[in-house]
């Protein structure tokens, strides 16, 4: 088996991200664009997307790889007002077929670590409440639970709970 690599994404990157998100949301009703609203992107708006992240000194767009396969990825957003700068909004995904193997704790691992250098002092997510499994890697990676967004969602028919989930990292030592 291929040694695990995370790594910032690239511009360079966007067909590879384009193609393993397609293939996520077509199998996997967990995240929140449907495979018909994806379908719409393209490889160059993406490009821009992963260049807005990385001159963005507050946002980080990771990516796991096994050898040349992309696997999955972790995206952190810090706030863009100055009280808020520090408060990352994160989108987490690992490939179905490469989950339980460590992917995920390893980004949040990587994401982590960089989070704290970059002067961010909590990390939240929304998860829909029926995901026992991502639940679980958020809680097993020091996320608790803050509470729930009562039919938050809609899809197939049925209203769909988020449970929204937080972790603390050390505060900044200044206020800058």
């Amino acid at each position: 088996m291929s040694e695990l690599l995370i790594r910032v994404a690239k511009p360079a990157d966007a067909a590879a991200f384009r193609a393993f998100f397609s293939r996520l949301v077509a199998d996997n009703d967990f995240m929140l664009p449907t495979a018909e609203e994806y379908s719409h992107r393209n490889d160059p708006e993406i490009a821009t997307r992963l260049t807005q992240f990385a001159t963005q000194p507050n946002h980080r767009f990771l990516l796991a790889w096994l050898g040349e396969r992309l696997v999955g990825f972790l995206s952190v957003a810090g706030g863009a007002a100055h009280k808020n700068r520090g408060c990352g909004h994160v989108v987490v995904a690992v490939d179905a077929a490469q989950r339980r193997q460590g992917i995920g704790r390893a980004l949040f691992d990587a994401a982590e670590t960089w989070a704290i250098s970059a002067g961010l002092w909590r990390l939240e997510l929304s998860v829909m409440r029926h995901n026992e499994a991502a639940r679980a890697l958020y809680r097993a990676v020091g996320f608790e639970e803050e509470g729930i967004r009562r039919a938050a969602l809609y899809w197939n028919g049925q209203a769909v709970d988020e449970v929204m989930m937080a972790k603390l990292l050390p505060l900044p030592k200044s206020d800058c």
